[in-house]
């Protein structure tokens, strides 16, 4: 068939047909075979079709399945879903579809459309394809593209393009020199040599079998399989590799794992942060890494890695061996593994196990774990606890924690330590330690300083040592030389021929012969063997040497020194017993020497005064010395000795007695001992010591000392203290006793004594004794006695009847009665536990405890009370504080300042006081002012004049012609006649008198009132009185409550006045009011304004009045003019002229006056008597069923029919005006001569409606 423009509709099932058209339309059904040759052509096909199309530009849609398309030429366009396609060589075409499997020959050019498409090609094609599940083969020399999820590709030839873009796309190249490039995640690709690979995303899988690969990724999570390779890696990417002979590119903030061998690593020059690392460090590997950039990190496992990088970050796993180079690294170690590093400022940390050569300077290294080997020199070591290093090198600073083991070999290192349970060795020179509690160990030959406390220290031998610190442990062989500078509690071992200068206190020494020692300091302890030479300086110290041809030199304080045959020098002013035989001694000035041996020699030096101690049992002897001798010393023990001496040093032993003469001696007293000293103010001193002693003294000073006990005879004598906790008797008088912390015992009756101390405990025996004091805390138990206290001490006195005179800031306390205190300063604290005592203080403290009573005279005190206390306080300004209950407090004075609850108060005449409580009663006197603030207070005013400030709630206030002001949210209940009240906001008060003037200056204040002749004024406020009242209340807004039989005048506006009982009598000045009243009477000013409801009132207004009434049965009479009265109710009775008058509806009403203006409403029933009266309905009313009778001349009714007015004769009109006799009379003339003259009227009556 030829032709074009054609449409045909083709149903053949044989073959072998061809049609040549143009531009026609072809439709095949199922099983045809056609060949269409043309251009231009729309084919359509069923299912199970042949057809071969050539041509250009035709469309063929397949609308079936299993076809088989055959395409030549070029534009065809294929719509088609799970057909075969051919495509002839040099042929395009565009295919749409999916499941489709098309078959390309050489130099086609493809754009495929659709999901799980086949593509066989033949060479040398350019194919685009896009849709998921694409699979792609070409036979090499291709240039593909490729869109789409989950495609893959195989290339089976070279120079092959691949394109792609989707995840997990799959490649696999066996050719060469492919240029691939993928963008999407999870892609696998397979190539073989020569080839490029580029890939962006994550996840990518790259293996090539051959070599001179060039791969570039970017992404995360990359792995690489390379050989002889090149990989590019962007930045942010992280990717594995495996391989050997590889060539790495990498940016910044790259991750690399490398496997492999002779790995070239190359970083570009913007590096940030690079990671190489190599999981499987179980094999060993050569890895060269050459990195140019900065900030790189490598981590590395396995051996022979040789590292040259700048300022990067690198991780070393277990069991590796690297070598180094390059400064300001980063380097982390694990364990087992060697380190070689060449460089500067390289700061390492490692764990255990390691060794490292370390070349460089700023060497920083951070030890986590034991046993590490490490060379360096100038560095910086630290450890962590249980931590271990071998250091070699010098010029180090190690810090080290707690658990380090650390040995170093070098000079100059210097090693510090915060924690304790180190153990270090030392072999070197200067080396500088400071460190506490640990194991310290010094090789031969080493020079050190060593700091610190509680250390165990092992010097070997010829070591030079410099210790510092306290209560460590030295143990040395011989030859070593050690200054220990400072240090208490130090323990030293030696061998022999050590040399050893130390300072410090309780040092224990024990050395072999030829030892040579310096030692100062208390309490030493020091034993040596033969032939040394000892220089000590320092009390208490006990000197052992064992052996001869030893030299001591001794200065110190009670030593106990053991050596013979040997030579003793003491310096001057020492003391000490010397235990041993044929010694050499030479002592000073003003030594004390106590020997005990024999066939020592003692030796004075030239010039010294000290002279040999008499020790011995001499007992009833007598002994007189040279007088012009100079700082003898006696010893004695034993009863009934005597010496007549002076100048000299003398001691009793326990036991002893002695019967003294002589002038300026020294006497010490050790413990029950018995001195007499003969004559009077011998200028002996005497120390006492031990208890149970007696002294006999006329004028000499005693000294106690440590827990002294003496009984002192004799006057005039001056004893002090240099001990705790004495206990001295005296007996005499003008003695002075200069002591603290001690029982002292006055026996005798009137003695004057003066006592200055603290702490002690005096007991005076007789009584009217004179005893005058100073210091703190004394404590005096005395009756009937006169004390004095000096200023700035303190006092307890115990007993009766005492007259205490203090001074200024005296802290004394007083328990007993009837005792005196008289202060003539200021500042004092006292406090008092007794009863009838009394006080003349000012300006001080007193505090009263339970159950006591006092008389306080004085002016600005602070006194503070307890429960139950009795005080009369007299004075001004004073400051009460009752912390107890129960109390009964007087107070005369001006400006007291009381706080007292649960008490009782009575104020003297003409005083004034805050008291602040609750629950208090209160007595005044007259002219008294108090203020009060609390609650539940009664007060009793029994003169007049008083003035009280009220703040709280007061149960009851009983006061006459006094004055009472009341604060804020105040309640009381005011009981008295002719008082002066004040109240403020919201106050609620009960007035039971008469004649009282209220002021509430505030406003919803309450009052009660039961009296006559009240003056209130006030606003905003209620009033209530009981019956039989009578008050005057100025103000406005008030709300007034009456009970019966009460007179109230109210001047004000606005007023709610309310009777709830009868024969009330109010006269109202005001407007606004309104009242609530029956049979009482009201009086209404001029001017006035009220509402009045309630019934059989008797109501007087006076002029322009305005009244409305709701009642019954009201009497209304006014006197004035112009008043204005609304009434409401029936049986009214009203007495007005010249005003108005309303009758509400319903009401009923009796009307005498003239020239009034009546307005009625509906149902009324009106009687009107008078004249010129004018009356009419109410606005918007009719006037229904109203009545009115009317009487009199001229009047007129409006709005009302003429049947509702009727005329009253003048017998009815008579007759109603006699009912309202009793009342006033209007002034209206005519109504008078009516109701008087009973005369005959013609009565007018103009109705209009």
């Amino acid at each position: 068939m030829y032709g074009k423009n054609n449409a045909l509709l083709v149903n053949w099932c044989g073959t072998g047909n061809v049609a040549n058209v143009d531009s026609s339309k072809i439709t095949l059904y199922d099983f045809a075979e056609l060949s269409v040759q043309g251009n231009k052509n729309v084919i359509t096909t069923a299912g199970w079709d042949h057809v071969a199309v050539s041509g250009a530009n035709n469309t063929i849609n397949s609308t079936g399945s299993y076809n088989h398309l055959d395409l030549q030429g070029s534009g065809q366009t294929v719509t088609s879903n799970s057909n075969t396609i051919h495509v002839e060589e040099y042929s395009s075409a565009t295919i749409k579809g999916t499941n489709n499997t098309i078959n390309s020959e050489n130099n086609d050019i493809l754009t495929v459309t659709g999901d799980n498409n086949y593509i066989a090609t033949g060479g040398s094609n350019t194919v685009k394809a896009s849709g998921a599940n694409t699979k792609m083969i070409s036979a090499g020399g291709d240039a593909l593209t490729l869109t789409g999820n989950a495609a893959s590709v195989t290339i089976n030839g070279n120079q092959t393009s691949l394109t792609a873009t989707g995840n997990n796309l799959s490649v696999q190249a066996t050719g060469s020199e492919e240029n691939i490039t993928l963008t999407g995640s999870a892609a696998n690709v397979l190539v073989n040599e020569r080839s490029s690979v580029k890939i962006t995303g994550d996840g990518a899988t790259i293996t090539a079998t051959g070599a001179y690969n060039a791969i570039d990724l970017t992404g995360k999570n990359e792995v690489v399989d390379a050989n002889g390779s090149s990989l590019f890696l962007a930045n942010n990417s992280a990717v594995t590799m495996t391989g050997n002979g590889n060539d790495v590119s990498i940016g910044y903030n790259n991750n690399i794992n490398m496997i492999g061998d002779t790995i070239s690593l190359t970083t570009r020059q913007e590096i940030v942060k690079t990671v190489v690392t190599d999981p499987y460090g179980e094999y060993t590997y050569t890895q060269t890494v050459d990195m140019t950039g900065s900030g790189n990190v490598l981590s590395i496992a396995g051996t022979g890695a040789t590292l040259a990088a700048q300022n990067a970050t690198i991780n070393i796993a277990s069991d590796s061996q690297v070598t180094l180079s390059g400064s300001n690294e980063k380097i982390t170690m694990a364990s087992n593994s060697d380190l070689t590093a060449y460089g500067n400022n390289l700061t390492l940390t490692a764990q255990a196990e390691n060794n490292m050569l370390l070349e460089g300077t700023g060497v920083t290294l951070s030890l986590t774990g034991g046993n590490n080997e490490v060379a360096l020199n100038s560095g910086r070591i630290s450890l962590s606890n249980n931590a271990g290093v071998d250091l070699s090198g010098s010029g180090n600073t190690v810090t080290a924690a707690s658990a380090n083991t650390i040995s170093i070999e070098g000079n100059r290192n210097t090693v510090s330590s915060s924690g304790s349970g180190n153990q270090l060795t030392l072999h070197g020179s200067d080396e500088k330690v400071s460190m506490n509690s640990s194991i310290i160990t010094v090789a031969s030959g080493t020079s050190a300083t060593l700091n610190g406390s509680n250390n165990q220290i092992t010097a070997e031998t010829c070591n030079t040592l410099s210790i510092t610190g306290g209560s460590n442990r030295i143990v040395m062989d011989s030859y070593n030389t050690v200054q220990m500078l400072k240090g208490d509690n130090n323990q030293v071992q030696m061998q022999s021929d050590n040399t050893l200068t130390a300072q410090g206190n309780n040092l224990h020494v024990t050395a072999g012969s030829t030892t040579k020692l310096n030692i100062t300091g208390s309490a030493m302890d020091v034993a040596v063997l033969d032939n040394s030479t000892l220089q000590t300086s320092g009390d208490n110290a006990k000197i052992s040497i064992d052996g001869d041809a030893s030299t001591l030199k001794f200065t110190g304080k009670n030593g106990i020194i053991s050596m013979s045959y040997d030579s003793l020098v003491v310096s001057n002013n020492s003391s000490f017993t010397l235990n041993g035989s044929a010694n050499d001694i030479n002592v000073g000035n003003y030594d004390t020497v106590n020997i005990v041996g024999n066939e020592n020699v003692l030796t004075t030096r030239k010039e010294t005064s000290t002279q040999l101690i008499y020790e011995s049992d001499i007992g009833y002897s007598y002994i007189t010395t040279d007088t012009t001798g100079l700082n003898n010393l006696f010893n004695f023990k034993g009863d009934n000795n005597a010496l007549d001496t002076k100048n000299a040093a003398i001691t009793l032993q326990q036991d002893s007695s002695l019967l003294l003469a002589g002038t300026a001696n020294k006497v010490t007293m050790e413990g029950n001992d018995s001195l007499t000293i003969q004559g009077e103010n011998n200028k002996d001193s005497v120390v006492v010591k031990g208890s149970n002693n007696t002294v006999t003294s006329f004028g000499n000073a005693i000294t106690l000392a440590g827990n002294a006990d003496l009984d002192l005879v004799g006057n005039n004598n001056t004893v002090t203290e240099s001990g705790t906790a004495h206990h001295l008797s005296v007996s005499g008088s003008n003695d002075t006793l200069k002591v603290s912390n001690s029982q002292i015992v006055l026996q005798s009756e009137g003695a004057v004594t003066t006592i200055h101390g603290t702490n002690n405990e005096i007991t005076a025996l007789a009584s009217q004794g004179n005893i005058a004091l100073s210091g703190t805390n004394q404590r005096v138990f005395s009756n009937n006695s006169t004390l004095q206290l000096l200023s700035s001490s303190s006092l307890t006195l115990t007993g009766e009847g005492n007259s205490l005179t203090a001074g200024s800031s005296d802290i004394i306390k007083v328990v007993g009665n009837a005792n005196s205190i008289t202060s003539t300063g200021s500042s004092n604290q006292l406090t008092l536990s007794g009863t009838d005592e009394y006080v003349k203080m000012a300006s001080s403290t007193i505090t009263v405890t339970d159950n006591s009573s006092a008389t306080l005279l004085g002016n600005s005190n602070t006194i503070n009370l307890n429960s139950n206390d009795v005080v009369t306080v007299t004075g001004n300004a004073e400051t009460i504080t009752v912390y107890g209950k129960n109390d009964q407090l007087t107070v005369t004075g001006t400006g007291e300042k009381i706080t007292m609850s649960n008490g009782s108060l009575t104020l003297g005449d003409s005083s004034s006081a805050t008291l602040t409580g609750n629950n208090n009663a209160i007595q005044l006197g007259s002219k008294d002012t108090l203020t009060v603030s609390g609650n539940n207070a009664s007060i009793t005013a029994s003169g007049s004049g008083d003035t009280l400030n009220i703040t709280g709630s007061v149960e009851k206030i009983t006061m006459n012609g006094g004055t009472a002001n009341f604060t804020d949210n105040s309640r009381a209940v005011l009981v008295g006649d002719s008082n002066t009240i004040k109240l403020a906001n919201n106050d609620n008060l009960t007035v039971i008198g008469n004649n009282e003037t209220i002021t509430a200056t505030g406003k919803n204040d309450t009052l009660t009132m039961t009296g006559t002749g009240e003056k209130i004024t006030m606003s905003n406020g209620s009033v209530t009185f009981t019956d039989n009242s009578s008050a005057t209340v100025t103000g406005s807004n008030n709300n007034l409550q009456l009970g019966s039989n009460d007179t109230l005048t109210v001047i004000g506006n606005n007023e709610k006045i309310t009777a709830t009982g009868s024969n009330d009598r109010l006269t109202i000045t005001g407007t606004g009011e309104s009242i609530s009243m029956s049979n009482g009477s009201a009086t209404f000013t001029d001017n006035s304004s009220a509402t009045l409801t309630g019934d059989s009132n008797a109501i007087k207004l006076g002029s322009n009045d305005t009244l409305k009434v709701f009642g019954n049965n009201e009497t209304i009479t006014a006197t004035g003019k112009n008043d204005n009265l609304t009434i409401t109710g029936s049986g009214e009775k009203i007495t007005l002229s010249n005003g108005i008058i309303t009758l509400g509806d319903g009401s009923s009403a009796t009307i005498a006056g003239n020239n009034d203006t009546i307005n009625v409403g509906n149902y009324d029933n009106l009687n009107v008597i008078g004249s010129n009266d004018r009356i009419k309905t109410v606005a918007n009313t009719t006037g229904y069923q109203d009545v009115v009778n009317v009487y009199g001349s001229s009047d007129s009714v409006s709005g009302l029919a003429a049947s509702q007015v009727h005329a009253l004769t003048t017998a009815q009109a008579n007759s109603l005006l006699s009912a309202m006799a009793g009342f006033a009379i209007p002034a209206a003339g005519s109504i008078a001569v009516l109701a008087s003259a009973q005369q005959t009227v013609a009565t007018t009556i103009a109705v209009a409606r």
